[in-house]
């Protein structure tokens, strides 16, 4: 079986009924790419994640509190990196 929908009076197939799954699932996928946060946004907040990580424990440590407020301004957060 080719996976059509086929009916039990008739036999033949009936593609319209696959036709709504389909749209919402090229929809779906189109909408997932669109939500999706420019390549360097996300960059950005992986080198935040990683700066914070480092941070943890030595904040009396200067060129690691540097890296996290250089971090923090990339993404904006001038309040957070003062």
């Amino acid at each position: 079986m080719t996976g059509v929908v086929r009916t039990a009076a008739r036999g033949r197939p009936q593609p319209h009924r696959c036709v709504p799954l389909l749209l919402l699932t090229a929809a779906g996928t189109a909408g997932a790419e669109w939500l999706r946060p420019d390549p360097s946004y996300q960059q950005a907040e992986l080198t935040l994640r990683f700066a914070v990580h480092d941070t943890a424990g030595h904040a009396s440590d200067p060129a690691q509190l540097d890296t996290l407020g250089v971090a923090l301004l990339r993404l904006g957060r001038q309040a957070d990196a003062d």
